[in-house]
């Protein structure tokens, strides 16, 4: 399963999500993948479940919203 949060996101939503992983029963049979915005990186590595893959999407000129990249 992966997530691609686009440019969307913050410190203080990224820890909401770290929060509710914490609790949540995850199937261990099942890959998770994130992809935030490469800003957020660091601090979701250093915080997010060990079993969880990390992905990172390049930049684009917006500030935030549905977009991906160039």
């Amino acid at each position: 399963v992966g997530g691609n949060w686009k440019l969307n996101g913050s410190r203080a939503s990224i820890q909401e999500l770290l929060e509710a992983w914490g609790k949540a029963d995850l199937d261990k049979s099942v890959e998770v993948v994130i992809s935030p915005p490469a800003v957020y990186a660091d601090f979701l590595r250093a915080n997010m479940p060990a079993e969880f893959g990390l992905a990172l999407q390049n930049v684009y000129k917006e500030g935030s919203g549905a977009f991906t990249g160039e």
